[in-house]
């Protein structure tokens, strides 16, 4: 036998063994790729689950302070109404005292304290606006002048301010709140 011809063979039998190992190693790298591609797909669900979970639980948390907001509403609005129908009070008692005064069957110092009052209670609705009421309560205003208009134009003026409070109020009441969201 030739030697030539040994070596050919002896080549070309590693050469057959090198690619045997190589696609041996193809074939390996191709299962842990699949099964790579599976795991991945598992996270990948898995993923979606926990984007879910989160976007249900941003839109309860959004649903609640919703809610939230509307209650804080209604209790602001609540608490305006009250101390405006305090300023009504308080001002149906100060025009009785103007006219007390008026006909000797009041004192200076109780339409003083009165106008104090009225004065304290108006500043308590800061943001309402009250001018004719605020114009009554003035230290200047004189029981004894004719402000039959004036008293007319507060009384209005309070009526109004609570109807529209009320209005407002019952503007937010009617808000709907879908806490479905929450799951219960």
């Amino acid at each position: 036998m030739d030697p030539w011809v040994v070596i050919a063979t002896v080549s070309a039998a590693v050469a057959a063994l090198a690619a045997l190992g190589a696609l041996i190693v193809a074939w390996k790298t191709l299962q842990e790729g699949r099964d790579t591609i599976t795991e991945l797909k598992k996270l990948q669900t898995a993923a979606k689950a926990e984007t879910e979970a989160a976007k249900e639980t941003t839109e309860a948390a959004r649903q609640t302070t919703r809610a939230l907001h509307i209650i804080l509403a209604e209790a602001r609005l609540t608490r305006e109404i009250d101390a405006l129908r305090g300023v009504a009070g308080q001002l149906a008692s100060f025009i009785a005292l103007m006219r007390g005064v008026v006909n000797n069957q009041a004192g200076w110092h109780e339409f003083h304290d009165a106008r104090a009052v009225l004065a304290s209670q108006i500043a308590a609705v800061a943001p309402v606006q009250l001018p004719h009421v605020a114009r009554l309560a003035d230290p200047s205003t004189d029981p004894r002048i004719d402000n039959s208009s004036d008293q007319e134009q507060a009384r209005v003026e309070i009526r109004k301010a609570i109807e529209a409070a009320a209005a407002r109020l019952t503007d937010v009441a009617k808000q709907p709140i879908d806490l479905g969201a929450q799951g219960g």
